[in-house]
């Protein structure tokens, strides 16, 4: 009886082993005959590759079964978070901006002042191709007159070294176009600047001192802005405005200071003269609703408005007799780069005149016969709830409105695919004219501006 329960003492442990599963007493079993046959005279040994190939194949179920297993526990331990959303295939090429800054740009080479346009612009605050233009003016300006000059040009006295100042301040200047950009592509109108600023930096004298340089720049800057964007403004707002007759029935679409500007000028003649009146027909869209403020600056100078939907235009089409469009640029092949939805309010109206009305720095050397091409993604959460994306002040948020901005909404936003164009191409046949400070012009003059402004290099092209 000792003897007996010695011995089952003894097998216990070998019992306690995992048993080989049947795939791989099989390729054992194969190993070892295929041993045996290569000791037998006469018969060609059988290569241990095969033997190898053998084992691993009839391991690789055990194998693949052990790693389905862990990848159904990560599934699991996974399965709350958002999946990444895939992207449309049409709009693959479209960059979207990044939304975390610290882990691309070095904080220390970027500006406040810089660092509180891009907040601006990426939250909608300044909105608009010239306003976005003319706040990066303001900040190139605050930046040139904070610009210091290099330690290494301060220790070996190169003050007189124009190239100095050249290089330090478009190497911050890129940085932080760079910066913007990130955030947001950068407007057909910044670039003109930057391409401007690039040419008069190169121009400058090289014997000149570092803060003569800088204040004949900041004069060129301010020649710009006063040239190219406000006076220009001035003469469309005169030009455009002898478009308006009596009785017209004016149809604008989202908003565009440029054509406030038009409509308030237009509207002053009443005070001289009681007969000549016109009303105004404010077409909004979401989920911006940008016609909204448009329709607040209006009434409040007293111009008789009304306010629909887009999608109601075709219903009331045939009481608009004029059509005033604002644009983000004109291409060279005539087309009008403008707001998302343009290109239907011109073909809802085909028997009125479609005035677009823009300044010649917005001209593009580019040509785009669709918004496939060339466009950029809006902000998404607009969709669900659009009163949360109201940028105004004219219609306040709710705190009801503003949970749809939350985090549940972008994690249920991180799962889809949204698509949210910021830009339309309305076709040269549907505008029937341009209003620019040189005239009113046909979309067919667009190449001539631009060959005419890179031959005298006022503004290069971009």
């Amino acid at each position: 009886m000792a003897g007996k329960q010695m011995s089952d003492e003894t097998t216990t442990p070998q019992d306690s082993k995992p048993k080989p599963s049947k795939a791989e007493r099989r390729a054992l079993q194969e190993a070892q005959r295929a041993a045996k046959a290569a000791k037998k005279p006469g018969n060609a040994p059988i290569p241990v590759k095969n033997s190898v190939k053998t084992v691993e194949k009839a391991l690789k179920p055990v194998a693949d079964a052990k790693i389905l297993e862990a990848a159904s526990r990560e599934k699991e331990k996974d399965s709350t978070l958002p999946k990444p959303a895939s992207r449309l295939y049409l709009f693959k090429h479209l960059a979207k901006p990044s939304t975390d800054e610290c882990k691309t740009f070095d904080s220390y080479k970027i500006l406040p002042v810089f660092k509180n346009l891009g907040t601006s612009i990426k939250d909608g605050s300044v909105r608009g191709s010239s306003e976005r233009c003319l706040a990066f003016i303001s900040a190139t300006m605050t930046m040139i007159r904070d610009l210091k000059m290099p330690e290494v040009a301060i220790e070996t006295q190169n003050i007189h070294n124009i190239n100095s100042f050249g290089s330090t301040l478009m190497t911050c200047l890129d940085d932080q176009a760079a910066y913007i950009r990130s955030l947001r592509p950068l407007a057909v109108t910044t670039q003109s600047f930057i391409q401007y600023m690039k040419v008069q930096v190169g121009t400058l004298d090289a014997n000149m001192s570092w803060e003569k340089s800088r204040e004949e720049l900041m004069q060129v800057i301010d020649d710009f802005k006063k040239e190219q964007i406000e006076m220009a403004a001035c003469a469309i707002r005169n030009l455009a405005s002898k478009c308006i007759d009596s009785g017209e029935k004016v149809c604008t679409f989202g908003y565009s200071s440029l054509i406030a500007q038009v409509i308030l000028h237009a509207w002053e003649k009443t005070k001289t003269d009681p007969d000549f009146l016109f009303s105004v027909l404010v077409v909004d869209a979401a989920p911006n609703f940008e016609a909204r403020k448009m329709l607040k600056v209006l009434n409040e100078a007293g111009v008789p408005c009304k306010y629909c939907f887009l999608d109601a235009v075709p219903s009331i089409s045939s009481t608009i007799s004029l059509v005033l469009l604002g644009a983000h640029s004109l291409l060279n092949n005539g087309h009008v780069l403008a707001r998302i939805g343009s290109a239907q309010l011109a073909a809802c109206v085909p028997h009125a005149p479609v005035i677009v009305c823009a300044e010649t720095y917005k001209f593009w050397d580019q040509a785009f016969s669709d918004a496939y091409e060339y466009n950029e993604f809006a902000c998404p959460f607009g969709l669900i709830k659009p009163e949360a994306l109201a940028s105004n002040n004219c219609f306040p948020i709710s705190d009801e409105e503003m949970l749809y901005d939350s985090e549940e909404a972008r994690k249920l936003f991180a799962s889809l695919n949204s698509l949210h164009l910021e830009y339309d191409v309305l076709p040269a046949q549907l505008v029937t004219a341009v209003v620019t400070e040189l005239g009113t012009l046909p979309t067919t003059s667009v190449p001539v501006i631009l060959r005419v402004k890179q031959t005298a290099a006022s503004i290069p092209v971009v």
